[in-house]
């Protein structure tokens, strides 16, 4: 999934650079625009629920400055002491900032970015070029010894300091940082500064659980089974899609290595304890309808803002490289039109995943995406020349070329959410048989244990896990749509 995902929603998502090069056209701070040419008060966008989805904070020019919105969302009222972004960054060269964004992006975590600054820890060493980065990335989690897989083991070794550094700091409760864009501020290409670091940060966890486990060490793996799903709960507070797609990715990790710590068969109930407690603390929870009515639905909008910022100097305006047809700078053009018509279609996206069911979810959002083929098979500009019909038509291609793929962020959400929702059950059944001396019959048995009932059911269609007595041992059963894996742990009867 992972390799079909990023080909096709990379370009789409979080940082669009090469298509939107249409930023030239933004001001600068002084009111010009970074073509030399004055760019008037905002007299193209109304500035309303409608149109612009939210109405504040505006930039100089009287547009929505969509960034500072999501970013002030991210940091108001953090403590830097309870932010383990501040813990990711000591141990990462903030050099690979770029220099134009290291005030912006550092300050408000109140870190010191400078060369003396930074060098708290020695650096997080991340995999030495493509076939360090796959042996790391490729396989199952499962339990292993050195001698297979000699190059982790050498990439684990490089790490041992910074593993136990970030997990000693795994308490912190906030993992957040601002957006930042490259001295010209723009959600469409902010940069996601740090988060493949995070990405091999929870590889390397769940790697090296499955070491421990392969050399019969439960307790420390169970300790890094933890630390995994820790870092995919942190990514998973984050805005883009793209984030949250590598959060759930993190999180099924932590999953697969919690399965297989479950069915090993060695989990002393006070382990089994420790590790339903570290699980219920670090919930993975389902995002996509939030972050898709927010951050991700504002890029799409703020596409059509520069679009408006643009024709007020259409010879900086480069068709080449931008989703605008030629003909657009030839009428006038209606940009409230355009930002109602994206809300629409962003609309229909976060009403399917409303949905009570899987099936409801996939055929909506199925729909959708043949009603977007559809609207690629309109060509040329409109008939009718009138600027409110331009601008639908404008918000349409902006939609067609832009819109999240939904339908595998969600497959992906659902998997990571069932699985760790299952692990918290199963690890629930052992504490459960280890004060009773038996299994549970069923999920309502565990319930009292649970601050939420939500952990024992699958999400969306809130049917609660099947649990069924094998060879007296227990099996918990699930279920996610195309899903090409089982859903089911098993646990073993001598305990």
């Amino acid at each position: 999934m992972q390799q079909s995902f990023f080909s096709r929603c990379a370009p789409i998502v979080g940082a669009v650079v090469l298509i939107f090069t249409v930023i030239g056209c933004r001001p600068s701070k002084d009111g010009s625009s970074t073509g030399n040419t004055a760019v008037a008060k905002n007299d193209n966008v109304r500035i309303a629920k409608e149109t612009t989805r939210i109405t504040e904070p505006l930039d100089e020019s009287g547009y929505v400055d969509y960034l500072g919105a999501v970013s002030r969302a991210q940091m108001d009222g953090v403590d830097p002491g309870d932010n383990f972004a501040v813990v990711l960054w000591e141990m990462l060269d903030p050099q690979i900032v770029q220099p134009a964004d290291r005030e912006a992006f550092f300050s408000p975590m109140a870190f010191d970015f400078s060369e003396r600054g930074g060098a708290r820890m020695p650096r997080l060493a991340s995999p030495r070029g493509r076939s360090e980065t796959a042996s790391l990335l490729a396989g199952p989690v499962a339990p292993w010894k050195p001698s297979q897989r000699p190059t982790v083991a050498a990439l684990l070794a490089r790490n041992g300091r910074q593993l136990e550094y970030a997990a000693r700091q795994l308490k912190r409760s906030r993992f957040r940082q601002p957006y930042v864009g490259q001295a010209q501020p723009s959600m469409i290409r902010t940069p996601l500064y740090g988060i493949i670091e995070m990405k091999y940060l929870g590889r390397m966890f769940a790697i090296r659980a499955m070491l421990h486990l392969g050399s019969g060490e439960v307790e420390p793996a169970v300790d890094d089974a933890l630390a995994c799903q820790r870092i995919g709960w942190y990514l998973l507070q984050r805005e883009t899609a793209i984030e949250l797609s590598i959060g759930y990715e993190v999180a099924l990790w932590s999953a697969e290595a919690a399965r297989r710590l479950l069915e090993d068969g060695r989990l002393a109930g006070d382990q089994a304890r420790r590790l339903f407690e570290g699980l219920v603390v670090s919930p993975i929870a389902p995002r996509l309808g939030e972050v898709l009515d927010r951050a991700t639905r504002w890029s799409a909008l703020e596409i059509a803002q520069l679009a408006a910022r643009c024709a007020q100097s259409p010879g900086h305006y480069s068709p080449d490289v931008n989703p605008l047809p030629t003909w657009a700078f030839a009428m006038p053009i209606d940009f409230n039109e355009s930002l109602k018509m994206i809300n629409q279609w962003y609309d229909r996206g976060v009403a399917a995943l409303r949905s009570s069911s899987h099936e409801d979810v996939l055929r909506q959002i199925d729909q959708l995406y043949r009603d977007l083929d559809k609207l690629k098979q309109q060509a040329g500009k409109p008939a009718d020349l009138a600027p409110g019909v331009i601008g639908r038509r404008l918000g349409e291609i902006w939609v067609v070329h832009h819109f999240i793929n939904m339908r595998q962020l969600y497959l992906r959400q659902v998997e990571a959410v069932t699985r760790c929702r299952m692990a918290v059950t199963a690890a629930a059944a052992l504490v459960y048989k280890a004060e009773n001396g038996s299994f549970p019959m069923s999920t309502a048995q565990l319930a009292e244990r649970m601050a939420s009932p939500e952990y024992l059911v699958e999400p969306q269609s809130g049917k609660p896990f099947v649990l069924t007595v094998v060879d007296n041992g227990l099996r918990i059963a699930g279920s996610a749509p195309e899903s090409d894996r089982p859903m089911t742990i098993t646990l073993k009867p001598d305990r």
